[in-house]
């Protein structure tokens, strides 16, 4: 389920094709994001996460019961997992600097997970409303792009060693 701040319990509505336009659109909407194999969330301008998947507290490995929704930043828990939490800390500030930029990025955890960030502004009657991310594990393909990096290598190497 989408976590909100003020979600609601759909399956008390009306079945989607007789809900009105607002019920139905959130449906939608709830459906499609949690459909999403990557970590979806938001932020409002001043930091505090307003929505977010399941995928993203899988990602994060964060009890949904424990996400604090009121306080600005991620958790001090979660942060400590990042290998390196003041290059993360370093982007958000980027990110409130230049609030109209997109941004792509890439971060490490300390167990070995990698991450790749896309962020993009939250615009809202033409303002910036906040910031929208999405997170993919990315671990076993730059693991295997690794490989195959060392794979061709020790490929080139023999090759030279017979050419020689």
């Amino acid at each position: 389920m989408l976590h909100t701040h003020t979600s609601a319990d759909l399956t008390a509505q009306p079945p989607l094709h007789e809900a009105p336009d607002s019920t139905r659109t959130l449906a939608l909407l709830q459906a499609t994001i949690e459909a999403s194999t990557d970590g979806l969330f938001v932020i409002d301008t001043r930091g505090r996460i307003s929505i977010y998947n399941r995928r993203f507290l899988e990602l994060w490995n964060i009890p949904g019961h424990t996400i604090d929704l009121t306080a600005p930043g991620m958790p001090p828990e979660v942060l400590a997992r990042l290998s390196d939490p003041q290059a993360f800390l370093a982007s958000s500030a980027r990110h409130a600097a230049h609030p109209e930029q997109n941004a792509f990025e890439t971060f490490s955890f300390t167990d070995g997970r990698m991450f790749e960030s896309v962020s993009y502004p939250l615009w809202l009657d033409g303002a910036i409303a906040g910031r929208v991310f999405s997170l993919r594990d990315i671990t076993e393909r730059v693991h295997t792009e690794q490989a195959l990096r060392e794979s061709e290598a020790r490929y080139r190497t023999l090759i030279e060693r017979l050419l020689d």
